[in-house]
């Protein structure tokens, strides 16, 4: 963490989520966040949530996973007994396959942002005066609403004749959606669409 703040800078925050704990349905069936003091957690690998259930729950075992459909693999399988990530992945797979329930609506609130390259202050600024617009505009709710509660993940058209110039954008498929994934070869996801109109 000390040397990712000697290298990057994160902008202005566009949504802050909900980290949430997921249990099996069968049982044994936990109650609460506490009762995962000592139990087997699910977490992405480096993830805000691996590193919060780590500081928080020393006497848990913390096994990480590459993605979040491996935990909920594991889950299932009993390898595990609880996931910890953010709430609207899972909400989409619960969507889909209703073998887990929600422990509590939030763990903790989990701030989202941007990284840029410490000392970029051109882009940063770029950046976090185009959140101020689609926030201004609705957009932001829209793409909130579309990503995060209608669990539509339908991407826009939008230009991309790059007659601002090329942006360069790293994220990881692995984050699944609503964040990022790919379907039919296309980029999806709320980050996507969000880079997509900051570089139109």
């Amino acid at each position: 963490m000390t040397t990712r703040k000697k290298i990057i800078v994160f902008s202005l925050l566009f949504c802050v989520l909900s980290a949430a704990p997921a249990v099996a349905t069968t049982p044994p069936l936990l109650q609460s966040p506490d009762d995962l003091a000592d139990q087997r957690i699910g977490v992405t690998v480096g993830s805000p949530p691996d590193f919060y259930v780590t500081a928080t729950f020393p006497d848990a075992a913390i096994l990480r996973f590459p993605t979040i459909a491996d935990a909920l693999t594991a889950l299932k399988s009993g390898r595990i007994d609880a996931v910890a990530a953010a709430r609207p992945p899972l909400v989409d797979a619960q969507s889909r396959n209703p073998a887990f329930v929600f422990l509590a609506e939030n763990l903790y609130p989990q701030p989202v942002g941007n990284a840029f390259q410490k000392g970029d202050v051109e882009m940063i600024d770029a950046f976090n005066t185009f959140l101020h617009m689609i926030r201004a505009n609705g957009t932001l709710d829209d793409m909130r609403r579309r990503y995060f509660e209608e669990l539509t993940y339908t991407m826009p058209e939008i230009s991309e004749d790059n007659r601002n110039g090329r942006l360069i954008y790293g994220t990881t498929s692995l984050l699944g959606v609503p964040f990022a994934t790919v379907e039919n070869g296309e980029n999806i996801g709320m980050e996507i669409e969000l880079a997509k109109r900051f570089a139109a």
